[in-house]
């Protein structure tokens, strides 16, 4: 796909250094690796050396604590004309597109429930796992 749009993936270790991810010169970076609740101190490193280097963000994240949080980078996203997106994956990010859709028109919603499944055939790699096993009991 990165060929399709005249760019190129590049492979990072985000515990490593993550600053590496800004030698091409990206104007745009999308961090699918997660599981975000777990990149220790400081989750929002890739979005803050983002703001730095002036590039867009966007994330898969889909834990609602951290999609929350990315809110406190949002004056200092618009102040520099960027764009800091979380939770751009099926839940949150599409689900609440077909639950945005689905209650136009009515009066009130009293719940929403939703939940995201690996796939039958799809791989379920470290981060898939990490980020199940992390909201176990909640």
């Amino acid at each position: 796909m990165a060929a399709r749009l005249g760019g190129h993936a590049l492979t990072v270790d985000l515990n490593r250094d993550p600053a590496q991810a800004f030698a091409p010169g990206p104007d745009v970076v999308i961090d699918a690796a997660g599981p975000f609740q777990t990149y220790g101190a400081d989750p929002y490193s890739l979005a803050r050396l983002c703001l730095a280097h002036g590039a867009h963000y966007l994330d898969l994240s889909d834990d609602a604590g951290f999609t929350e949080g990315i809110t406190t980078l949002d004056g200092q996203a618009r102040a520099a004309g960027l764009c800091l997106l979380s939770g751009a994956s099926s839940v949150p990010g599409l689900s609440s597109a077909v639950v945005a859709d689905l209650c136009r028109g009515l009066d009130e919603v009293l719940l929403i429930d939703s939940a995201i499944l690996p796939g039958n055939r799809a791989p379920r790699g470290r981060s898939v796992m990490a980020g199940i096993a992390s909201q176990l009991g909640r």
